[in-house]
């Protein structure tokens, strides 16, 4: 029999991983070898409300979510449930057959149970087999995020494929710097281009291409310093919060302005989805203090749409109370309305 091929997609909070996986799940069959509706999404959602996978499309029965939040941790457990419960669904016949798996991570996770889970828990190894690991970093901020975020260390260590985001958003001078940078910290990955990635085929197959060299690049004094100095910047904080009713456009971008500048640097990630009162919900997305334009959802409510007029938020900080941030959005949206 077979195995069923299993790969890791993580990147720290806002890196891009969801609208790569979103593009490649849409990509056609035409050309591919996987069959994109042969793949099974896991998404590790962050927060007492998931959101992550309310923004994957067309993925149906063929999605599930670890809600522990953190990989590295108590999901190890959960996870074996899952793919435990995903292999016995298709012999069952209760789900579609499926050859091969994605596991999003969240953003501050360590990848690294993931290798391990799979190659010592026995119902697993015998059917599935770790295929490797794509790590999404922004070109604008992963340098700066190394030095500063813990999480960022484990998730290029663990990397077999580095695949840098947002380059558009950067000049040809940084975009240069990348291709040289990377290779010191990550030496045993190789590089990409998201752009360069097309169909689930270009994200299995790009992690074939490894270089075989040991990451002790990651461990030399510098890097150890360099993670050491990132505790001095707080501990991270995650809060959710949900509110009945709608909100008027102008409101939401006001009151997520006055969020964000709170906030200052200490905001990592803000991700909400909000009821507008033109009768659609908007996805509304802040990283590193810029927030980005609203994007409408599609589709019918409870397949990827919510059923209720409402609104959700989960935010993620380091060194300030993410429960007071998601309050004061709250508040500034809705004055009625309370934090659950």
């Amino acid at each position: 029999m077979k195995k069923i091929s299993v790969l890791t997609l993580t990147g720290f909070l806002g890196a891009g991983k969801t609208t790569l996986l979103n593009r490649l799940l849409n990509t056609g069959l035409a050309g591919q070898e996987i069959d994109p509706s042969k793949v099974v999404v896991l998404v590790n959602e962050v927060g007492q409300i998931g959101l992550d996978h309310q923004l994957i499309h067309h993925v149906d029965d063929r999605l599930a979510v670890l809600a522990s939040g953190c990989v590295c941790c108590s999901v190890r457990g959960e996870l074996v449930n899952a793919l435990r419960d995903l292999f016995m669904a298709a012999l069952q016949r209760r789900i579609r057959p499926f050859t091969h798996v994605i596991i999003e991570t969240t953003g501050v996770a360590d990848p690294s149970a993931i290798k391990y889970t799979l190659n010592f828990e026995r119902f697993l190894s015998d059917r599935y087999q770790y295929a490797g690991c794509v790590t999404v970093v922004d070109a604008q901020h992963i340098e700066a995020q190394f030095a500063r975020e813990p999480e960022v260390l484990p998730q290029l260590a663990m990397a077999d494929c580095v695949a840098i985001s947002k380059t558009d958003q950067v000049d040809t001078a940084t975009v240069a710097q990348l291709f040289k940078w990377l290779p010191q910290v990550c030496p045993q990955a190789s590089l990409m281009n998201v752009g360069d990635i097309v169909g689930i085929d270009g994200l299995f197959g790009c992690i074939g291409t490894q270089k075989q060299r040991p990451v002790s690049a990651l461990f030399r004094p510098q890097g150890v310093a360099m993670r050491n100095r990132s505790v001095l910047h707080g501990r991270l904080d995650v809060a959710s919060g949900r509110w009945s009713g709608v909100v008027p456009r102008a409101r939401l971008v006001k009151a997520l302005a006055v969020a964000i500048e709170s906030a200052g640097e200490t905001l990592l990630r803000l991700k909400g989805i909000f009821a507008l009162d033109d009768g659609h919900f908007y996805v509304a997305q802040a990283v590193h203090g810029t927030l980005y334009p609203l994007e409408r959802m599609h589709g019918e409510a409870g397949q990827g749409v919510p059923k209720a007029a409402e609104c959700q938020v989960v935010v993620i900080t380091r060194g300030s109370s993410a429960g007071q941030l998601a309050n004061t959005l709250r508040k500034q949206c809705a004055h009625d309305a309370s934090v659950v």
